[in-house]
């Protein structure tokens, strides 16, 4: 299992537009997930819904 560390929004920022990382928000609910959406995120549902095509190389981040 790969270390949980914590990154700052500069750093998440430039992996997203790299498309080196996927933005996630946690919320189970996806209406608080939308309420609160970020650029560039997909709600945990579209995670899980995905998650088997989502690319190993890829950094997940939740948020």
């Amino acid at each position: 299992m790969s270390e949980i560390k914590r990154v700052s929004p500069e750093e998440v920022r430039e992996k997203i537009q790299k498309g080196n990382a996927l933005l996630v928000c946690a919320y189970k609910d996806d209406w608080k997930c939308n309420k609160m959406r970020l650029d560039g995120s997909i709600v945990l549902s579209e995670f899980k819904a995905g998650v088997s095509e989502i690319l190993k190389e890829r950094e997940i981040i939740f948020f």
